[in-house]
């Protein structure tokens, strides 16, 4: 809805052309001297007169702008968010001293990304997971922030997959496997992974674990099956020692 159409047309001081009849009468009546000059009196009284119907038309006008502006405001603030379909699955559970994520990727091993990998091209997915907590009328406040990698590299002349898996830069597993339905599940999955202290959080508060994934080397050709940069997710848990 636009704001504009609840802006009255306020007449501009002199612009006779833009009076009304009544106006133009009034105009004729208080601007046209009398012959022997009006009295004081009655000079006083045209004066404000006038006077009072400028301050009333004025205050009108100003009345029906503050109007517009507040319908225009609760519009926007009444307006339904549209979320983004959740392209990750995410669970979480706390348990003893730190928040276990668990990851899905759906739908991101595709037939590109296997002739990628036959290739001989290393391929990673970066999991960004960050810990959240909402704040009201406010962003949410970032806790914690992971990152988590998973790589693999086809040997051509074994058949073999090396996979490894890397946390905040260091390297937490390696290890080659034969099958490619084992390398799928590496890539684009994690299981409990304990990966957010439990130490800050509040007894009885709201969090949110968010995860937004990329995928590297990104060709030219090679689009998400969402058709999107990056792969999104979220869960929300409320935090029970």
């Amino acid at each position: 809805m636009c704001c504009t159409s609840f802006l009255p047309v306020v007449p501009r001081p002199g612009a006779r052309n833009e009076l009304t009849g009544r106006d133009e009468e009034e105009y004729r009546r208080y601007s046209t001297p009398l012959k022997n000059g009006p009295t004081p009196a009655v000079a006083g009284r045209s004066a404000g007169r006038l006077q009072r119907d400028c301050h009333d038309r004025l205050l009108g006008s100003m009345r029906l702008i503050l109007t517009g502006v507040a319908v225009c405001v609760g519009s926007v603030a009444t307006t339904p968010v549209v979320r983004a379909q959740e392209d990750v699955r995410v669970t979480t559970l706390a348990r003893e001293d730190h928040v276990l994520v668990s990851l899905e990727l759906r739908g991101a091993y595709t037939r590109e990304i296997r002739d990628v990998i036959a290739s001989g091209l290393e391929t990673t997915f970066r999991f960004d997971i960050e810990l959240r907590q909402p704040v009201a009328f406010w962003f949410d406040r970032t806790v914690e922030r992971v990152s988590v990698s998973a790589s693999v590299r086809y040997d051509g002349l074994t058949g073999l997959y090396q996979v490894r898996r890397v946390v905040d830069g260091r390297v937490e597993q390696e290890q080659v496997v034969a099958e490619e339905a084992v390398v799928r599940r590496l890539l684009t999955s994690l299981e409990r992974l304990p990966l957010f202290s439990t130490g800050d959080l509040e007894t009885n508060g709201d969090y949110r674990v968010r995860v937004r994934v990329d995928r590297r080397p990104r060709t030219g050709w090679f689009r998400w099956p969402w058709d999107r940069a990056a792969a999104l997710g979220r869960a929300s848990f409320t935090f029970l020692p």
